[in-house]
C-alpha cells in the first residue's frame, strides 16, 4: 500500500503535494516497501506502516475502571499484552516460521476477546484488532522496531517548550527557536 491517505484529512492541494513528493522519491530510489513506524499520526499513512505498540497501549492504560472486575481485567489485560510485547523482543533475536505462526494466534487469543459491561476495554481490545496488521509488521520483518521512542527521543524538547509557551507566536520567535534547536542537537549549550 503505497499512498491511502484520506483526502478528508488533508485538502486536495496538499494531497497532491505529497502524492508528487512521494512519487518522486521513489522514481530517485526509495522503496515503496519501504516501512513506515508510527503512533498513528495521520500524517504517516505512506508507503507500508507499522505501529507503534507503546503508543497502542496508552488506549488501555488510560482506562480506570469503574467496578473491581473491570479493574481486574485491564489489569489482565495490561499484563498480557506486556508478556506479548516481551514474546515480540524475543521473535526479533531469532525469528522462525513457527514461532511467527504462534504470535499470530496469540494475538487473536489476547485482543479479539470481548468483557461483559466493560465498554470501554472493548473497545480498546478492537482498535487492537483493528490494526493488527501494522502491529505485527515485525513478523515479517524482524529488524523493525516495536516502538517509536527513539524517534521521539529528538523532538521531545521542543514539544515540551511548545506546551509551556503556549507556541512562537511571532516569526523572529520561531526563528531563534529553530537556531538555538540546531545548535543543542549540535551539542552548544
Amino acid at each position: 500500500m503505497v499512498f491511502p491517505v484520506q483526502s478528508n484529512h488533508l485538502n486536495l492541494g496538499a494531497l497532491l503535494v505529497l502524492a508528487a513528493l512521494l512519487g518522486s522519491a521513489i522514481e530517485h530510489g526509495l522503496s515503496p516497501d519501504m516501512i513506515i513506524l508510527s503512533d498513528k499520526a495521520r500524517q504517516f499513512p505512506i508507503l507500508v506502516h507499522a505501529l507503534c505498540w507503546v503508543h497502542a497501549e496508552r488506549g488501555i492504560r488510560s482506562l480506570k475502571g469503574v467496578t473491581a472486575q473491570q479493574r481486574l481485567e485491564i489489569e489482565e489485560v495490561t499484563l498480557a499484552l506486556w508478556e506479548y510485547y516481551r514474546q515480540l523482543k524475543a521473535y526479533r533475536d531469532s525469528p522462525t516460521d513457527a514461532q511467527k505462526q504462534r504470535l499470530t494466534e496469540r494475538f487473536d487469543e489476547i485482543f479479539d476477546k470481548r468483557y461483559h459491561r466493560h465498554y470501554g476495554l472493548n473497545l480498546a481490545m478492537k482498535q487492537f484488532c483493528a490494526h493488527k496488521e501494522e502491529l505485527l509488521r515485525v513478523l515479517d520483518s524482524p529488524l523493525l522496531p516495536l516502538h517509536t521512542n527513539a524517534a521521539e527521543a529528538d523532538i521531545r524538547e521542543y514539544v515540551t517548550r511548545r506546551k509551556i509557551s503556549s507556541g512562537t507566536r511571532h516569526d523572529d520567535g520561531r526563528r531563534v527557536r529553530d537556531l538555538t534547536g540546531g545548535q543543542k542537537g549540535l551539542g552548544c549549550r
